[in-house]
């Protein structure tokens, strides 16, 4: 497996707290992951930069971000 989907709503503007406590308790080494998103509002960029870079920690080589606006 070369790529690792991690979906997520969106809760108060951050992916929501599950997905994060995946990403702290797994590796993915070696991995492209793409996180994908729904929401009805909007998520704050700062929120998925700081995701991105707990994923690359982890071990990731790259990272892609997409999302479905609902709304």
């Amino acid at each position: 497996m070369d790529s690792i989907y991690l979906g997520s709503s969106i809760w108060l503007y951050s992916p929501a707290p599950p997905i994060w406590q995946f990403v702290e308790k797994n590796r993915f080494d070696g991995k492209h992951v793409v996180l994908f998103n729904t929401f009805n509002s909007k998520f704050k960029q700062e929120y998925i930069n700081t995701f991105h870079q707990k994923v690359m920690e982890r071990g990731a080589v790259s990272f892609e971000h997409q999302f479905v606006n609902r709304g």
